[in-house]
């Protein structure tokens, strides 16, 4: 055993703490088979000993870190007889803190509990997880039963003693349950299934009845009759789905005629767009070439520029007049904030996304806002 706050004073000593550390957390379930993307290398903890020893032939200045961790992308606990408890409440917002001991949001923490096995990961935008507390818990299933039954038959009495021999019980469980806190499958309560209608929208998982029989959506489906009006816009090999991929088939009218469709469907409640900025990216290229602005560059170059602002104020006025969040991401947000679609957006005192993870993250929160609003009315 090795007290806290002992320190180790040479590289050999840190070395085997890192290595036989990293030993304990699999004796109790870690697992640390994550490979690393564009490298194929294993995040175990005998990488992490052969990066600190790389980082101490590096002749870094006395006083410098170095923050390691096998678990820095994902999260991997195998518990035999139990389960990882929820990582939030009232006393403890989030256990699990990034390099700076910050605690991160439960916002930007993904996790899933398949069987017996807990995997958790972060947002890419957050630091890298360094810290976590994980309370493994067991569960218990209690079943309550009424003393009398409909036909009032007494169970057990109280005055005589006298009890059943027997009780049957008469249910319904998903085929794969196993009693552990992962349901798999569908329990359904009552007949309030609906019928498949073509015309509406379905989120991934939505439970439908055609022909007499249920079925979960397995994807994301999109109103047929919104389809057959893009059909008419877009070539035939466009994505028929949501997302809408336009399949480079547009002219420069098409993304403003689809805008305002899609945002007047009462079966669309949002839309972020993806891909805006590729022609002022465009003119920006062809306006710092050495031909620029003769051989009718100038006009090419214009024509881009204008086309962008157009996009950017469709957006804007898309969502005033159906009341809808439309969200636009792009990198060049960043990249190139003086692209004329970013700066329309940015002029117009709405804000454009460096990436689609972050849209979707802001549209969550506005979902999440109204619900609380909701709620509290």
């Amino acid at each position: 055993k090795i007290q806290y706050g002992k320190e180790f004073t040479s590289i050999q000593e840190t070395y085997d703490f890192i290595i036989s550390y990293g030993r304990y957390l699999e004796s109790i379930g870690f697992v640390f088979d994550n490979i690393t993307e564009g490298f194929g290398v294993t995040e175990d903890w005998n990488n992490i000993a052969n990066e600190f020893l790389f980082w101490t032939q590096s002749n870094f200045n006395v006083g410098s870190l170095i923050t390691l961790s096998a678990g820095s992308n994902k999260i991997k606990l195998n518990l035999t007889n139990s389960q990882v408890e929820n990582l939030a409440n009232n006393m403890l917002p989030s256990g699990v803190l990034n390099q700076n001991k910050e605690k991160i949001a439960t916002s930007d923490i993904f996790y899933s509990r398949i069987d017996n096995i807990f995997e958790l990961s972060v947002s890419p935008e957050i630091d890298c997880v360094y810290s976590a507390l994980l309370n493994p818990i067991q569960t218990e299933h209690l079943l309550i039963i009424e003393n009398e039954t409909v036909f009032k038959d007494v169970i057990w009495s109280q005055e005589t003693g006298s009890r059943q021999n027997r009780i049957k019980l008469v249910g319904y469980k998903t085929s794969l349950w196993d009693g552990t806190q992962q349901l798999p499958g569908y329990v359904l309560l009552d007949d309030s299934v609906e019928e498949w209608d073509g015309n509406l929208s379905y989120k991934l998982g939505d439970i439908i009845k055609f022909k007499g029989k249920h079925y979960a959506s397995n994807i994301t489906h999109s109103p047929n009759d919104l389809k057959e009006e893009i059909n008419k816009l877009l070539p035939p090999r466009w994505s028929k789905n949501n997302p809408i991929d336009l399949a480079g088939g547009e002219t420069r009218d098409t993304i403003p005629e689809l805008l305002s469709m899609a945002s007047k469907h009462p079966e669309i409640d949002s839309i972020i767009q993806l891909g805006l900025g590729i022609q002022g990216n465009t003119a920006n290229l062809v306006r710092t070439g050495k031909f620029y602005p003769d051989h009718g560059l100038e006009r090419i170059v214009n024509f881009h520029e204008r086309q962008e602002r157009r996009y950017a104020e469709v957006s804007i006025k898309a969502s005033l007049s159906s009341g809808k969040p439309i969200l636009i991401a792009s990198e060049l947000a960043t990249t190139q904030p003086n692209n004329p679609m970013v700066k329309t957006i940015r002029d117009s005192g709405q804000l454009c996304y460096a990436s689609a993870n972050r849209a979707v993250s802001a549209l969550n929160h506005l979902v999440r806002y109204a619900i609380w609003r909701n709620q509290s009315n």
